[in-house]
């Protein structure tokens, strides 16, 4: 990761971090593994389907529960384009 990615990624976590605060919904909009653009209604702190155990997900991804499919989803701060419709 690049100095750039790094001061993005750090940004972008901040930034959700204050838009998802409480449980509040957002938007967020980045790039998917295979290089497309996606969009996501999402929620930070959702417990509620949780079955334990470890996390799936790289610790380098944001957690987030994604309310158009009703799952846990995850992406990575420095393939994030927009949060809430703000170029980030």
């Amino acid at each position: 990761m690049s100095t750039f990615d790094k001061a993005k990624d750090t940004k972008v976590r901040s930034i959700i971090a204050n838009v998802g605060e409480n449980g509040k919904f957002f938007s967020v909009t980045f790039l998917n593994s295979k290089g497309d653009e996606r969009e996501m209604n999402c929620r930070l702190g959702v417990k509620k389907h949780l079955v334990g155990g470890t996390r799936t997900y790289p610790t380098e991804a944001i957690g987030v529960y994604d309310c158009q499919v009703k799952g846990y989803r995850c992406f990575y701060p420095h393939k994030v384009l927009r949060v809430n419709g703000q170029s980030v």
